[in-house]
C-alpha cells in the first residue's frame, strides 16, 4: 500500500481536498469511490465524481497516477492512500460539455464567501441566477463544495436546457466541474 502526505496550505492540498468532496459513497460503484490521478496533456489531474456532479483540478506536483482515497485529512495535513490494482475509473473526459464559445462569453457567477451565517440565502440566490440564465437547476452540492472556497468568479455553459453545466474558473482552468441538470415540472 502507497500513501502520500501532503501539507496544508499548498495548492495540491486545496484542490485535492475539493476534488474529494465529489467522491462516490455508494458501495456498489466502488470505482468512484475514490480520486482518480491521472496525467494528460493539461498535465497531472485530479478527478472525482459522485455520478451527479464530477471535479477535477490540476495539480502543481507530480503524484503518481493512480486511485486514492483520502484516509486522514485536517489543517495541516492529508494522507492519501493508493489502491494498489484492480479498477478502472469511468471516462471522466466523456462527461465534460464541448463548446467553441470562448469563455470570456459564458455567464459568470461568484462563490466563496464564506460567510456560513448565510449559507442557505446564498445558496438559493446563486440557484436562481443560474436557473434564469440557462433555464435549468441543478444539483446544490455544487455549489455547497464552492461555498467555503475562497472567493472564485466561476463562468458556466450548458448546450441546452437539459444537457450538463459545464463550469470553471477561467479560461485556463484550475478547477473544473461537470453538474447534471434536473428538472424540475
Amino acid at each position: 500500500m502507497n500513501a502520500m502526505k501532503l501539507n496544508g496550505k499548498t495548492a495540491d492540498y486545496e484542490s485535492i481536498k475539493w476534488v474529494g468532496k465529489a467522491v462516490s459513497i455508494d458501495n456498489a460503484r466502488e470505482a468512484i469511490q475514490y480520486i482518480s490521478i491521472e496525467k494528460n496533456k493539461d498535465g497531472t489531474i485530479a478527478v472525482a465524481t459522485d455520478g451527479r456532479r464530477l471535479h477535477c483540478a490540476k495539480l502543481e506536483n507530480k503524484i503518481k497516477p493512480g486511485l486514492y482515497k483520502i484516509e486522514a485529512c485536517n489543517a495541516k495535513r492529508m494522507f492519501l492512500v493508493e489502491r494498489e490494482t484492480g479498477l478502472t475509473f469511468p471516462d471522466w473526459l466523456k462527461v465534460i460539455p464541448p463548446t467553441d464559445m470562448p469563455y470570456k462569453d459564458w455567464p459568470k457567477f461568484t462563490t466563496g464567501n464564506g460567510n456560513k451565517s448565510y449559507q442557505s440565502l446564498e445558496d438559493f440566490r446563486i440557484a436562481v441566477f443560474i436557473h434564469g440564465l440557462c433555464g435549468a437547476l441543478f444539483n446544490l452540492g455544487f455549489i455547497l463544495d464552492c461555498m467555503y472556497e475562497p472567493s472564485t468568479e466561476y463562468g458556466f455553459f450548458q448546450a441546452d436546457a437539459i444537457s450538463a453545466v459545464r463550469i470553471q474558473n477561467g479560461e485556463k482552468w484550475t478547477r473544473q466541474a461537470v453538474v447534471m441538470s434536473c428538472r424540475v415540472e
